[in-house]
């Protein structure tokens, strides 16, 4: 499958060994020899939720122990054999990794709520407490059979060490006594496992015993006096017990360790998995990576990707990202700049970062990052001539492309340098054109540099190629390694050589030789970016008068709400004291009615008549006042309401809100925010479904359906630089409500670089929001990472 993705033009190698970096095992290191891109998305999936399920586990418990991690696949392999014996050296390795097993799976164990492929491995490596404490009870840390391994070995010891202390003292006794005279050192030694004394050799005769070695010089002579030679013989039998006894245990150790081959050998592997599975949550973490979509139609669209060579160099923030997309309409980019300015970097990032996540890795790159699963990778890229074959640069190349081309289809990545390059300008212009123009045809997503006009000009004639430069400081003279699409960029060459100091009198001649050539390619892309610019600075004015105009009609609005909230506050407390007014009078009228009944015998006729109808007609006053509309209390709206679940909500319902006083319309529904936008006294509201007091009966005559006329807006986008958090949600989902109310299909929403904690929130916000369908990163002329371009949802 290799040959099928060009890993060594596109560093796969040099990446893999920054990988190597964060490994804790050799068997680790076994697993990263065999990482390869692959093709089946289903395996890159699950990589990439094994990093995911890896990162949450080092950052909610930190690594698991893998210290002391061995292979045993030749050890197990040989402990397979009958009555095999291991080495004590091999068994202290089974012992580490029988420790390494119990620690995994405690730690394993500790997860809250491990997903699939933690709980596989928690199913996997299991613990062998019983061998990893025979183990432990037979073997010292050295690997030296401990005395109580068995009974028998200790007994051997025992009298190994009674003898070899008798020995001692009886030798100790000769050489400070009898043989005290006749010996050339005062010391014990041992020659061929035998206990001596060094003896002179001018008195070796006076010496009776066993001759055991000589000096090389002769002149001593080590000799085992014959009093102790029958106690070492006693030595040397119970030292081959020993050996007897140390194989009989290795033997039956051995065999333990066969009882439990296979799920050792199942326990092993799945800690290589697992320490590979860190290594790639480790390095995402460091390289500051996230997962990328993976795309199901074949578009390609990078976010503000670095090259992780690059960034193990100059660091994350001194690498310039690289941003770019291509889709089913646009299957080619033509990238062009001075030199040094950057063009390759762009094809090897795109390249390495395509190989890493088909290897089920996260990459550097920022959220909205979309990549499909190529087929074949395929890249001609650098100074391939070939002196073997005595092959030009030109021929070395255009040998490469013909198998790129035979070979390459809607599934596979082409990144082509320098095309063109190597020969005549007019020829190879009009060769890389064609070749471009064939991978189009053949869907391949295609990825190409080059200095030639020919090249610059196919994408303004061409619908589904696009331009895209490097750009250059025009006041510095140094390319500034940004990559913005839709322009064709300049070489440069003349001001590059005028900083580096070439004659001004070379300069101006070339200058010459340029105008008088007509150069009618190099005016025409001239013109179209000049064309672009204009264009841009327009779009960015009626921008700022969109902006102008939209603050003016928050901050009508805004007034307009105030003034109204005043009023009714006003009315409220107007209405309240005059009932509290109607009420002490009702109150006095009562009491001046109980006084006239109590006086009624002391009054004539005329004047109970008179006072009762004074009376009568001051009441009459205060209850025709009572019932005046501005005075009566509040009551509910006339229009029934019926008040359901809030799932029975639907698009175009008109609903009750609390707070207001009109009837609103439903625009959408959100039930997972529990929100639903509506529309109510010209206003776009989000509001919880618990301030939605209810459904409004519909009216029994029949009404004339509900049509919605799109909103009409000045601008498709919206500037939140310089709010807050607090400040932008309210904004931004207004403005999106607004803008798809006026069907735009687009929308962008301009947030910045700054700290990133704008953005950020401007994303959250939209990922849950129910009338986006999705959203990335603006185009380098939208102003890239700085603006987020949001799609609708179908109507």
């Amino acid at each position: 499958m290799q040959e099928r993705f060009s890993l060594r033009l596109l560093e796969y190698d040099a990446a893999r060994a920054l990988l190597a970096r964060f490994l804790a095992s050799p068997l680790g290191a076994a697993r990263l020899a065999e990482m390869a891109p692959s093709r089946d998305p289903e395996r890159i999936k699950a990589g990439l939720a094994e990093i995911r399920e890896c990162r949450r586990a080092l950052d909610e418990h930190g690594a698991p122990p893998l210290d002391g991690l061995c292979d045993l696949s030749a050890i197990l392999r040989h402990a397979r054999i009958p009555r095999a014996m291991l080495a004590p050296e091999d068994l202290l390795k089974v012992r580490a990794t029988l420790a390494v097993c119990r620690r995994v799976n405690a730690y394993l164990a500790g997860i809250r709520s491990p997903g699939t492929h933690f709980a596989d491995y928690l199913l996997a490596i299991v613990p062998f407490p019983d061998l990893e404490k025979h183990l432990e009870r037979c073997l010292d840390d050295d690997g030296a059979l401990k005395d109580n391994a068995s009974r028998e070995l200790a007994s051997i010891r025992k009298a190994i060490r009674r003898l070899q202390d008798e020995i001692n003292q009886r030798l100790v006794r000769l050489s400070r006594g009898a043989l005290k005279e006749y010996l050339q050192e005062d010391y014990i030694t041992q020659r061929n496992g035998r206990y001596v004394l060094a003896v002179a050799s001018k008195w070796k005769n006076q010496v009776k015993g066993i001759v055991h070695d000589r000096s090389e010089t002769g002149a001593t002579t080590y000799i085992e006096p014959i009093g102790i030679v029958d106690l070492g013989n006693q030595l040397q039998d119970q030292q081959a017990e020993e050996a007897q006894e140390t194989r009989r245990i290795l033997v039956h150790l051995t065999a333990q360790v066969a009882r439990v081959v296979d799920p050792l050998s199942w326990a092993v592997e799945a800690l290589a998995d697992l320490d590979f599975a860190l290594a790639k949550a480790r390095f995402a973490v460091a390289f500051h990576c996230r997962p990328p979509e993976m795309s199901e139609d074949g578009r390609l669209r990078l976010v503000q990707g670095r090259h992780p060579l690059l960034m193990d160099i100059l660091g994350w923030d001194k690498v310039v990202p690289t941003s770019l997309e291509l889709d089913r309409e646009r299957r080619a980019v033509v990238i062009t700049g001075p030199n040094t300015g950057g063009k390759t970097v762009v094809l090897k990032t795109v390249g390495l970062l395509c190989l890493l996540f088909q290897s089920g890795m996260e990459i550097p790159c920022d959220d909205g990052t979309l990549l499909p699963v190529f087929d074949a990778i395929r890249a001609d890229i650098g100074d391939e001539q070939s002196l073997v074959q005595s092959l030009s640069t030109f021929s070395s190349h255009m040998g490469n492309i013909r198998r790129i081309l035979e070979e390459s289809d809607e599934r596979t990545l082409v990144l082509l340098d320098e095309l063109g390059a190597g020969t005549d300008p007019i020829e190879g212009g009009a060769l890389g054109t064609a070749i471009v123009e064939h991978l189009v045809s053949r869907g391949a997503c295609t990825l190409v540099t080059t200095h030639l006009p020919d090249l610059k000009l196919l994408a303004h004639a061409h619908a589904h190629v696009v331009n895209a430069a490097m750009l250059f400081d025009e006041e510095t003279l140094a390319p500034t390694f940004q990559l913005q699409m839709g322009r064709a960029g300049r070489s440069n060459a003349l001001s590059i050589a005028q900083r580096l100091g070439l004659p001004e009198e070379v300069i101006g001649a070339a200058r010459g030789k340029l105008r008088g050539q007509g150069n009618e390619a190099a005016r025409l892309l001239m013109q179209l970016e000049e064309d672009v610019s204009c264009a841009e600075r327009e779009r960015r004015d009626a921008e700022l008068a969109r902006m102008s105009a939209e603050r003016l009609q928050r901050e009508t609005l805004a007034e307009l709400r105030r003034a109204q909230k005043e009023r009714a506050e006003a009315g409220q407390r107007a209405r309240a004291a005059a009932q509290a007014m109607l009420a002490e009078l009702r109150d006095e009228t009562r009491q001046l009615k109980q006084r006239l009944k109590r006086a009624h015998a002391t009054l004539d006729e005329a004047a109970r008549v008179q006072l009762e109808s004074q009376v009568a007609e001051t009441s009459h006053v205060i209850e025709a006042a009572a019932q005046h509309p501005q005075l009566a209390p509040l009551e509910e709206e006339e229009t029934p309401v019926r008040v359901v679940p809030p799932e029975e909500i639907a698009l175009g319902a008109h609903v009750r809100v609390e707070g207001f006083s009109g009837v609103a319309q439903v625009l959408a529904v959100d039930p997972k925010k529990q929100e639903v936008a509506v529309s109510i006294c010209d206003m776009h509201l989000r509001v919880p479904f618990q301030q939605s007091l209810g459904l409004v009966e519909p009216p029994q005559e029949h009404a004339p359906p509900v049509e919605y006329e799109p909103v009409e807006m000045e601008s498709p986008s919206l500037d939140v630089i310089g709010l807050t958090v607090e400040e932008m949600r309210p904004k931004v989902e207004r403005f999106l409500d607004h803008a798809y109310l006026a069907r735009l299909p687009q929308a962008w929403i301009i947030h910045g670089h700054g700290t990133g904690t704008l953005k950020r929130a401007v994303r959250d916000l939209l990922a849950g929001h129910p009338l986006v369908q999705r959203f990335h990163n603006g185009s380098e002329v939208e102003g890239g990472a700085g603006v987020t371009v949001v799609t609708f949802k179908e109507r």
